[in-house]
């Protein structure tokens, strides 16, 4: 990953350094537009066909396909223009599969999923109104569509690699070309906290990027930070579960004391993991 970052600008004005950080930011952004724009593109391949056809209904039956092909066809993109440049996606996102920890990847899954479902729980306890309902019928996508084998590679592996790759592997490699690795880390991460529209997956969003960067320059491989993502994306599974046996709708003082239970269960749980990451006590088992 690259650290190195400010040109010499001691001689540079205000302006200066103003439209050379605007430059690097508009640099580092292009590869999100086209994960952005490319999902949408492809969605309306079907409405330009003949036949009559609503855009609720190609996105209802067809949107987990459409959005799967989006994702790989960004990666596949990135890749031509890496080695376009005489470079390599390894390279330009900070991608090194040789000599990993297995038991690391493993215990950052195990944190991403910790963290996740207390923050869940903690949701969960609101009532279901506003910022907890728009929570609930968003974690319910796992069930949304016709193409569920395509919503589980999506959430699974598709994403979190691609995501990552785009935010700390191009983006945060761009932005440190300019900026200073705590700025570069902030500049990215509310960048990948805006993309999740709103308001309540902007704030899970922000913590959960932020704890994302800080794991890929740690390791100076997104290959880790790409293992605690699955981790945060695997808690759709039992908030999934959790929403279709109705439990979510249930009242009463058991399930209260579950849901307390469970955060303060999965907080302790990924508090621990994080000491133990932030020590690097797996290197001593």
């Amino acid at each position: 990953m690259k650290i190195e970052h400010g040109e010499e600008d001691g001689g540079l004005s205000g302006q200066q350094k103003f439209w050379l950080g605007g430059k690097a930011i508009l640099s580092a952004m292009k590869p999100l537009a086209l994960y952005m724009i490319l999902p949408s593109l492809l969605m309306c391949i079907p409405l330009m066909l003949p036949g009559k056809r609503e855009a609720s209904d190609v996105i209802g039956r067809s949107g987990n396909f459409y959005s799967t092909l989006g994702i790989c066809l960004t990666v596949y993109l990135l890749w031509r223009a890496s080695r376009k440049r005489g470079s390599s996606l390894w390279a330009d996102a900070t991608l090194e599969l040789r000599g990993l920890e297995k038991k690391r990847l493993a215990e950052l899954v195990l944190m991403g999923l910790c963290f996740a479902l207390a923050l869940s729980a903690v949701l969960s306890l609101l009532p279901s109104v506003g910022l907890s309902a728009e929570y609930g019928a968003s974690s319910s996508v796992l069930g949304a569509g016709t193409d569920r084998i395509l919503v589980i590679l999506s959430v699974l592996i598709l994403a979190p690699v691609a995501e990552e790759i785009i935010f700390r592997g191009y983006m945060l490699n761009r932005l440190l070309g300019y900026f200073s690795k705590r700025d570069s880390l902030l500049i990215s991460t509310v960048a990948f906290a805006l993309c999740h529209v709103s308001p309540i997956w902007v704030v899970y969003s922000f913590c959960m990027g932020y704890l994302l960067g800080w794991v890929s320059m740690k390791e100076d491989n997104t290959v880790y930070a790409i293992a605690l993502h699955a981790g945060f994306n695997i808690s759709l599974f039992p908030v999934w579960v959790f929403n279709r046996l109705g439990l979510a709708d249930a009242v009463g003082w058991g399930r209260i004391c579950f849901l307390l239970f469970l955060a303060v269960l999965a907080s302790v749980g990924g508090c621990l993991l994080f000491q133990r990451y932030k020590k690097g006590e797996w290197m001593n088992d």
